[in-house]
C-alpha cells in the first residue's frame, strides 16, 4: 500500500508523469505507454487489504488450525484402520 501511495504523491502534485512513473517504477503494463495513464489508475484501482493482524492472533489461528488437522487426521487414520480391519474380516469370511 505504502508504494502505491508513495507514487500517487509523486504523480499528485506534478513531479511524475503517469507515463515516467510508469518507467521508473517498473510498473507491468500490457498496453502501450500513450495508455499509461488508463493502466496506472488500473493498477491503483486494485484491490488494497487494510486488514491488520498482529503477529499473535496470526500464531493462535495457525495453531487452530493445527490442531483442526490432527483432529482430520486422526478421524481418516480411524478410517483406513476400519477399512483395512473389514477388507480382513471379509477375506477370513470368504477364503
Amino acid at each position: 500500500m505504502s508504494f502505491k501511495l508513495q507514487i500517487d504523491q509523486e504523480i499528485e502534485p506534478g513531479q511524475l508523469t503517469t507515463t515516467k512513473a510508469i518507467k521508473k517504477y517498473g510498473i507491468q503494463c500490457r498496453k502501450t505507454a500513450v495508455q499509461g495513464y488508463e493502466n496506472l489508475l488500473t493498477w491503483f484501482r486494485e484491490p488494497i487489504s487494510f486488514e491488520y493482524t498482529p503477529p499473535e492472533q496470526k500464531i493462535m489461528d495457525l495453531e487452530a488450525q493445527v490442531k483442526l488437522f490432527e483432529k482430520q487426521k486422526a478421524l481418516l487414520e480411524q478410517q483406513v484402520n476400519l477399512t483395512l480391519w473389514t477388507r480382513k474380516l471379509f477375506f477370513l469370511y470368504v477364503y
